[in-house]
């Protein structure tokens, strides 16, 4: 009976990418996806959705979030939240909570090349 209510967490990163690591646990369908992300550095890209709006909770450090032209400065326990359809990148050293509405669908995902300064 537990089993259909606590799933236990992957304690692996799954992927690394960009300058961050995800672990994806085992909570994931069509309603909501959830995952960590350790971030370790800047992303060199900006993330789009089409249709799923995102939240990071901040579980340790500091860091900054880039959402479209504003710049925000974000530490533990933080809440960020970006709509669907607008431009985001990160960076830092921190440990992300992140929850996704409409669970994870490749195909609404968008990456662009952050320009060289």
């Amino acid at each position: 009976m537990r089993e259909k209510y606590v799933k236990n967490l992957n304690k692996e990163y799954t992927f690394s990418k960009d300058g961050f690591h995800v672990t994806l646990p085992s909570i994931q369908n069509n309603d909501v996806s959830i995952c960590f992300v350790d971030i370790n550095g800047e992303r060199t890209s900006y993330c789009m959705l089409d249709r799923s709006t995102i939240f990071y909770y901040v579980l340790e450090g500091s860091g900054q979030f880039e959402i479209g032209s504003d710049k925000v400065k974000v530490q533990k326990d933080d809440l960020v939240e970006i709509l669907s359809g607008q431009k985001y990148s990160y960076l830092g050293n921190m440990k992300l909570l992140e929850i996704q509405s409409n669970g994870f669908d490749e195909s609404e995902v968008h990456e662009f090349k952050k320009e060289m300064k």
